[in-house]
C-alpha cells in the first residue's frame, strides 16, 4: 500500500475522474482502491475501499465534509 501512496504523491492528476472529482488509485495486491480528489495543496484521501463496495454513494457522503 505504501507504493500506492508513493505513486499518489508524484503523479496524483495522472488517474482517471471516477466521478466528480474523485479519483483512484488502485492498489496491485488487494482488490481496494484509495479514492482521492486534489486541491490546490495537496491530494485528500477519502477511503480505501474494496473494488465491490457501493463507492460512489459512500464517497459522496464523505466529499461533501470537504466542501
Amino acid at each position: 500500500m505504501l507504493d500506492a501512496f508513493q505513486r499518489l504523491e508524484r503523479e496524483a492528476l495522472l488517474y482517471a475522474v471516477r466521478f466528480a472529482d474523485v479519483r483512484r488509485i488502485n492498489l496491485r495486491a488487494f482488490r481496494h482502491g484509495v479514492f482521492y480528489f486534489v486541491t490546490a495543496e495537496a491530494a485528500v484521501v477519502l477511503a480505501v475501499l474494496h473494488a465491490a463496495r457501493d463507492t460512489e454513494d459512500e464517497l459522496t457522503k464523505r466529499r461533501t465534509t470537504y466542501g
